[in-house]
């Protein structure tokens, strides 16, 4: 025994080779309930050796080697890549106009939709993603034809949107940017509206003329729709033969419903309207720490004996593109080395904000030093 700071310490304690060998990032799962027991912490022993740091990135699998003496601590740092899953609502607000008697005599934009939602189905009975859709059917006025639905992997998507497929009346987009509004209302997670039309906004006559009440209605009912659901994306479709010099016109007309031009599609042939659809980029769900917490796991231990380390900060480091990656910081600690129990994981825990669980875990080699 030695006496650091008035504490007895065992010699077993004073000297140790760390090696960290990183087996999991990125959202592993762990299933709420695991048996476990937690040692409760140590009196806090002066740290007055050298802090020894440890950096883990994403999908950065390394090995790092560290010697510490009974008076060292270790601090782990680094990067949390949790799982990334979607929870998506999807509403098609669908032009049944006149003219699509003409522009999509057999229903191509049917066949469209229901590969839009094959696409979006969940792989399997376990995933966690959260995938919903509606339809709306517009021409002179507007109505729903699915209501908030779940897709789920055992949905059938052959025949959903059939009936969608009738082609009378006029072009009100107002209406029908008003009924995916109404239809969004209440939902949760990222919000996606596909706005599928062969015709320029009116209220009566042509397709081909623009309606300057009912153009600037809506491009209203688009500012609305954003208003009222502050992320939506709207993908905006124009189906027909547009002449050469009328493209830009529907370009920024409909980029001014969808927010930029990237967010547009000119389709000639109705049958390139799946394909077309499809390429649109798909919204990831941005995940955010809601709770975590830190513990060294004895992984020789058939008890899952474990100690707690203080989580220092953990917060969203970024939140762009379609990964999130949250960063934390332990507190400095001492390991505990034990000849019997020389495997050890540092493992993280956390929550996001939808309560769903995960873990990222580093194996520690604990070896006595000779």
């Amino acid at each position: 025994m030695r006496n650091v700071g008035n504490i007895l310490i065992p010699h077993r304690f004073f000297l140790g080779l760390i090696v960290l060998t990183l087996v999991s990032c990125g959202g592993s799962k762990f299933k709420a309930g695991t048996s476990s027991s937690v040692v409760p912490a140590a009196t806090p022993i002066p740290i007055v050796g050298t802090q020894h740091s440890v950096q883990l990135k994403c999908s950065n699998v390394s090995t790092a080697s560290k010697t510490l003496n009974a008076q060292d601590s270790l601090k782990i740092t680094g990067d949390f890549c949790p799982t990334a899953f979607a929870d998506l609502t999807t509403v098609f607000v669908v032009d049944q106009s006149g003219s699509m008697a003409q522009n999509d005599p057999t229903c191509f934009r049917q066949k469209a939709i229901s590969e839009q939602l094959a696409a979006f189905k969940p792989a399997d009975a376990t995933s966690k993603d959260r995938i919903s859709y509606g339809i709306v059917n517009f021409s002179s006025s507007a109505s729903v034809a699915t209501g908030i639905t779940k897709l789920t992997s055992a949905t059938n998507t052959t025949n959903i949107a059939s009936n969608s497929c009738t082609q009378s009346g006029g072009t009100n987009y107002k209406a029908g940017l008003d009924q995916a509004s109404d239809l969004l209302t209440g939902v949760t997670g990222a919000k996606v509206v596909y706005f599928l039309t062969d015709g320029v906004p009116q209220y009566t006559g042509s397709a081909i003329t623009s309606d300057p009440i009912a153009s600037q209605d809506g491009l209203d009912a688009a500012a609305a729709l954003k208003a009222k659901h502050p992320g939506v994306i709207i993908n905006a479709i124009f189906l027909g033969n547009v002449a050469e010099n009328l493209k830009a016109e529907r370009v920024s007309y409909l980029s001014k419903i969808a927010g930029s031009t990237e967010r547009v599609k000119l389709v000639t042939d109705a049958s390139k309207l799946a394909a077309e659809m499809k390429s649109f980029a798909i919204p990831k769900i941005q995940l955010t720490p809601n709770s975590q917490k830190g513990l060294m796991r004895l992984s020789g231990s058939s008890s899952q004996e474990s100690y707690p380390v203080a989580i220092k900060s953990f917060i969203t480091k970024d939140g762009s593109g379609t990964q999130s990656v949250w960063s934390f910081e332990t507190e400095a600690f001492k390991p505990k080395f034990d000849t019997n129990l020389s495997d050890q994981e540092f493992v993280i825990q956390a929550t996001d904000q939808f309560g769903n669980a995960q873990e990222q875990k580093v194996l520690l080699k604990l070896q006595k030093a000779s």
